[in-house]
């Protein structure tokens, strides 16, 4: 092997406001399914357009992915070192730690570039964010508006009693 083969081969990736971004391919395609089928399908030659996720965003989500494939990349051969794997379960709860619009940015931008570790990481904090709370303190919460008339949603309780006990 050449010594040229061992560079770090680098993906660039540009956000739906045009911030130009660069990461690793192996951190890409180890953690993001969509960017890793584009980095097989030859498509990611130049610049890969992320037209639905911003630079904020963009910029958390690969941020997710850098640590996770630290921490990854870091474990015992024989299965992930206990310390790291702590650190890293508090590193993302301070990282998940967000107001609710950044959360379902985050939600949507994993699902997008297909994420599965921080899609799930979203899911499991918007569920724990809605957890043991009444349909009006998760509408405040979530600031969705309720467009049941007042006898429709006393139907739907009715209905489904089960649910609101």
């Amino acid at each position: 092997m050449a010594s040229g083969d061992n560079a770090r081969k680098i993906v660039k990736l540009r956000s739906s406001d045009g911030i130009l971004f660069e990461v690793d391919e192996a951190v890409a395609r180890q953690h993001s399914q969509s960017i890793g089928n584009l980095i097989e399908d030859d498509c990611a030659t130049g610049v890969i357009p992320i037209y639905n996720v911003t630079g904020r965003i963009l910029r958390m989500l690969l941020e997710y992915m850098e640590n996770h494939a630290n921490a990854t990349n870091n474990g015992v051969f024989g299965g992930p070192d206990p310390v790291l794997a702590h650190r890293l379960k508090k590193w993302d709860a301070e990282f998940i730690n967000v107001d609710n619009d950044t959360l379902f940015d985050l939600l949507e931008a994993a699902d997008y570039l297909n994420v599965s570790s921080l899609l799930e990481l979203t899911v499991k904090t918007i569920a724990g964010n809605m957890k043991g709370k009444t349909p009006e303190e998760i509408r405040d919460t979530f600031d969705i508006v309720c467009d049941y008339t007042p006898e429709e949603e006393q139907e739907v309780r009715r209905q489904y009693f089960w649910a609101f006990r």
